[in-house]
């Protein structure tokens, strides 16, 4: 299953250990502000780096697994 999106559906995954694998887009803009990506209360999870995805437009995409599974 796939979530884009749904900071609320994700948050109740993250507390369920439901995600084997996060793939986290990181775009060269800084806006200053904005909603945090994970929301505050969330219990500290240990992420493996898998793969790492350089993109033309100066982007980069993160893949981790959840090492906690």
């Amino acid at each position: 299953m796939f979530v884009f999106g749904s900071a609320n559906l994700s948050e109740t995954f993250i507390q369920d250990k439901l995600f084997d694998e996060y793939r986290i887009a990181i775009a060269p803009v800084v806006l200053g502000r904005g909603r945090p990506l994970f929301k505050e209360g969330l219990t500290s999870n240990t992420l493996s780096l898998v793969s790492t995805q350089p993109l033309t437009t100066g982007g980069v995409i993160l893949t981790y697994a959840n090492s906690k599974i």
